[in-house]
């Protein structure tokens, strides 16, 4: 059972939560797609509208938090002398990008096996 309601109406109502979850999320620092992604599908929205949705603004909202926090010099973004910023972001980095592999490769692996 989904939104009834004309869609222009459904646009702006998801448009106030995803501004409520948002400011939840930069001011708790977690909390809008957990708690936006189970809200939207309970409006009925598929999984293939809400995920990628979910994933472009916490994109584009860790970009605009990136540029800031460089402009407001909250963070030293410098490579030679190497900060302590991005000796942290290259161990992250680094961390992330091997458990995606990993991943990836365990769930083809899985899919293969159980087909």
């Amino acid at each position: 059972m989904g939104y009834t309601g004309d869609a222009w109406g459904l646009v702006w109502y998801v448009i106030a939560l995803a501004f409520v979850f948002e400011f939840m999320d930069a001011s708790a620092g977690m909390g809008y797609g957990t708690a936006l992604t189970p809200i939207l599908f309970v409006l009925g929205f598929e999984p293939l509208q809400v995920v990628p949705a979910i994933m472009i603004q916490q994109c584009t909202a860790g970009l605009v938090g990136t540029f800031l926090h460089r402009e407001f010099e909250n963070v030293v973004w410098k490579f030679k002398p190497m900060s302590e910023t991005i000796k942290v972001w290259m161990i992250i980095a680094i961390i992330g990008c091997v458990a995606v592999a990993f991943s990836i490769t365990a769930v083809y692996g899985y899919l293969h096996v159980n087909m």
